[in-house]
């Protein structure tokens, strides 16, 4: 029913382990946690924060594009409006 420490060890990662698994540097999962940039999963057992290895699996294959077109940034090209003269 439960996990042994050991399994549970392997699930959970820091953020070191996290950011070495998404090939990113661990400033940049802190950055993400504190703007929500990334919709990056994370847990928080009293001051310890954890990424769940399946969840952050998922973000991966969430993360698959077939053109830079896809990506949503919520950014829209600003539109100049030109005035007839």
């Amino acid at each position: 029913m439960y996990e042994s420490n050991a399994e549970t060890k392997k699930r959970f990662l820091t953020t070191a382990e996290a950011a070495a698994f998404l090939g990113f540097k661990e400033n940049t999962l802190e950055k993400w946690r504190l703007t929500g940039y990334a919709r990056l999963p994370f847990r928080r057992f009293g001051r310890a924060i954890r990424y769940d290895l399946a969840d952050l699996e998922q973000w991966v294959a969430e993360q698959a594009k077939s053109s830079t077109m896809d990506y949503d940034t919520g950014w829209k090209p600003r539109v100049k409006k030109i005035q007839a003269v």
